[in-house]
C-alpha cells in the first residue's frame, strides 16, 4: 500500500470525535444528531469529551497513571492559545467548542476532576455524596449542553442539575455489573447499611436479597427527579430541549432494570437500540420526556 493511499485512508479528526462519542457515548451521541443543525458538531464534541474522559478510571491499572491522564486533560483544556493543538482530535474539538460558545471551563474542569473518584476504592458515603458526584458529572454536561443552546439561565441550571440526578441515577443502577466489575460501586454506603448490607457483605454474596429494596429505592429517586425535570423542561426555550433529550430514556431505563430476571450486580442489562432511537426521536418531535 502506498503513502498516499495510507493516509487517505486515515480518519478524519471530525470522524475521530463522532465515532468516539458513538462508542463511550451513546445516549448524548443520538440526542446529538436530533438537535438543530447548527449545534450538531458541538454536541457530539461534548458526547466524545465526556465518553474520553469517562472511561479513564476504568482502562487504567493505577490510581496515579489515571491521575497523569486527567491531568493531561486539564491541561489541554487550559490551553489558551488557539495555535497550540493537542494532538488528540476530541480534546482539540472540545476546546474549540468550548471557546466558540463560552462555555465555563469551571464545569469541564469539573467534570475531569470528578473522575479521580472512579481510581481509587472509596464508595459514596451518602445520598448527598452522589448527589454531589453526579451534579459534577452528569449534571454537568446538561448544563454545558443547555449553555451551547442558548440555556444560561437559573432555570437552565435547575434544569441540568434535575435531569443529571435523574439520568445518573438510571446509569448507576443499568452499569452496575460493570462498575462492579471494575471493583467499583456508587451505591451509598448510608442505603446499604440501612438494609443492614456492608459491600464486603455483597462482595461476599452474602444476603443479596436485601440489595433488592435498596435498588428500588435509587429507581425510586430517580423517578422524582426525572419528574422534576419534566417540569422545568416546560421552563426552557422549544429548541433547548434538545440539550436534555437522553431523559427521553431514563423511564425505559427502569424499566428494562426492574423487568429483567437477571443478577444486578453481574449480568449486563442493555436496552436495545431499537428501543433508545425511538424513545430519542420520539421525545425530539413531542417535546416531551
Amino acid at each position: 500500500m502506498t503513502e498516499t493511499a495510507t493516509a487517505d485512508a486515515a480518519p478524519s479528526p471530525e470522524d475521530v470525535v463522532r465515532l468516539s462519542a458513538r462508542a463511550s457515548e451513546r445516549d448524548r451521541y443520538l440526542a446529538a444528531l436530533l438537535a438543530p443543525r447548527q449545534v450538531r458538531q458541538a454536541l457530539v464534541a461534548l458526547a466524545a469529551f465526556a465518553g474520553e474522559v469517562g472511561r479513564i478510571p476504568a482502562f487504567v491499572s493505577e490510581p496515579m497513571v489515571g491521575e497523569i491522564r486527567l491531568q493531561w486533560w486539564r491541561e489541554a483544556l487550559e490551553n489558551a492559545d488557539p495555535a497550540l493543538r493537542s494532538g488528540h482530535p476530541v480534546a482539540d474539538a472540545m476546546r474549540a467548542t468550548a471557546a466558540q460558545h463560552e462555555l465555563p471551563l469551571g464545569l469541564l474542569i469539573g467534570f475531569i476532576d470528578a473522575q479521580s473518584a472512579g481510581l481509587y476504592d472509596e464508595p459514596m458515603t451518602d445520598d448527598q455524596s452522589l448527589a454531589a458526584h453526579l451534579a459534577k458529572t452528569e449534571g454537568a454536561l446538561f448544563e454545558l449542553a443547555l449553555r451551547i443552546l442558548g440555556g444560561r439561565d437559573e432555570a437552565a441550571r435547575a434544569a441540568a442539575y434535575a435531569a443529571g440526578q435523574a439520568y445518573g441515577l438510571a446509569r448507576l443502577l443499568v452499569e452496575l455489573p460493570a462498575l462492579w466489575a471494575q471493583g467499583r460501586s456508587l451505591i451509598p454506603v448510608s442505603r446499604l447499611a440501612a438494609a443492614g448490607l456492608t459491600l464486603a457483605d455483597i462482595r461476599a454474596g452474602l444476603h443479596t436479597e436485601r440489595l433488592a429494596p435498596v435498588l428500588a429505592g435509587l429507581a425510586g429517586e430517580a423517578r422524582l427527579h426525572l419528574a422534576e425535570a419534566r417540569r422545568l423542561d416546560r421552563s426552557l426555550a422549544p429548541a433547548q430541549h434538545a440539550a436534555i433529550l437522553p431523559l427521553a430514556v431514563v423511564e425505559p431505563y427502569l424499566r428494562a432494570f426492574e423487568r429483567a430476571r437477571r443478577d444486578p450486580l453481574r449480568d449486563p442489562l442493555e436496552l436495545l437500540p431499537a428501543r433508545r432511537v425511538w424513545a430519542l426521536w420520539r421525545s425530539r418531535w413531542s417535546g416531551r420526556f
